[in-house]
């Protein structure tokens, strides 16, 4: 059963556009919330229309696209300039990942922040982006500030990037926790 204060994660691309709307807007009327994971392009790679695209994030309350999978939409691919968009056009937080370059992400107060990318080496991206919006959506349900979340992400996608494997990349709790304190210790 949902309930208040739940979160619900709808993944574009997983599930058919007017499944993920009908579904967000069923969560929405219980009182819980919608975080959107766009990773893919709605549009081109998922057969959405731009009026389905306005409604389902109109239905969100945390969207998290990647730099890419918007341009279609906005024809931006500067990850600041676009959280900025969809942050002023829908009135939620954004947290826009750039891969290497990190992660863009709104203050709620009408400022755009940038956590870096941690300085690794690594030796498979596979699973980066999950691993980074599990610890974000984590953090997020726990009640984490948004800036607090989005270092936790960017801890577990710099974690699971430093082994081969999706699933084997995830960090456990004691790497999060250590990385963390390197994260609080070196920025």
């Amino acid at each position: 059963a949902v309930c208040a204060d739940d979160w619900l994660v709808i993944e574009v691309g997983e599930i058919p556009i007017r499944h993920c709307i009908s579904l967000a807007k069923a969560v929405r009327e219980k009182g819980a919330r919608v975080a959107l994971d766009v990773d893919l392009d709605p549009i081109c790679q998922c057969g959405a229309t731009a009026d389905d695209v306005e409604e389902l994030f109109a239905l969100s309350n945390l969207i998290i696209p990647n730099v890419n999978s918007l341009s279609s939409i906005y024809g931006e691919t500067n990850p600041a300039a676009l959280c900025r968009h969809i942050s002023e056009q829908y009135g939620v937080s954004v947290v826009v990942t750039a891969g290497a370059d990190g992660a863009y992400f709104t203050d709620g107060n009408g400022h755009i922040c940038h956590r870096a990318a941690l300085p690794i080496t690594a030796v498979d991206t596979v699973g980066a982006g999950d691993a980074f919006h599990g610890g974000l959506l984590y953090a997020v349900c726990g009640k984490m500030p948004l800036a607090d979340a989005v270092d936790l992400a960017t801890v577990c996608a710099a974690a699971n990037c430093m082994a081969f494997g999706a699933r084997e990349g995830m960090p456990d709790h004691e790497k999060v926790e250590e990385m963390l304190r390197w994260l609080k210790n070196n920025v």
